[in-house]
């Protein structure tokens, strides 16, 4: 039987795991009210403004209810705003806030400051292989019917 530190799985989960612990510790540090879901979301609106909860429900694996839940409560601190589609009133379509983007410009030095630990001694080059085999694990990964969008 393999050992858990060498299996794939375990390297993906405990890695990612130590880095939201990371993040998180930098949020309670700046004094934010805020979770790593609300970081993901807020960095993935800012860069693709007009996403809808399905579009972002799809990007992070996470259901629908996860998802409206997480930016109910972001709504309510004043950090993204719902505006019903032009196209099908049923959609919403998400923007940050000007405070959305006032704590987003808080997190990103926090969490450029977490990749910057992350990676120490990690050779530039070894970092972009193993970014695309990431990458390439996720892409093999996200057809999977439960996960189809």
């Amino acid at each position: 039987m393999i050992e858990p530190e060498k299996f794939l799985g375990y390297l993906i989960r405990s890695s990612g795991r130590a880095f939201a612990n990371n993040v998180n510790k930098k949020i309670k540090e700046k004094g934010l009210n805020i979770t790593i879901e609300h970081v993901g979301l807020m960095f993935k609106i800012s860069h693709a403004p007009g996403s809808s909860q399905q579009e972002l429900s799809c990007y992070f694996f996470k259901d629908k209810t996860t998802i409206a839940r997480v930016l109910t409560t972001m709504e309510k601190n004043n950090m993204v705003l719902r505006v019903p589609s032009e196209k099908d009133k049923r959609t919403n379509l998400l923007y940050l806030t000007n405070k959305g983007k006032e704590v987003l410009e808080q997190l990103a030095d926090a969490a450029m400051e977490v990749v910057g630990k992350a990676t120490v001694g990690v050779d530039e080059a070894e970092l972009e292989i193993c970014k695309k085999v990431l990458n390439q694990i996720r892409v093999n990964l996200e057809d999977e019917p439960e996960f189809s969008c």
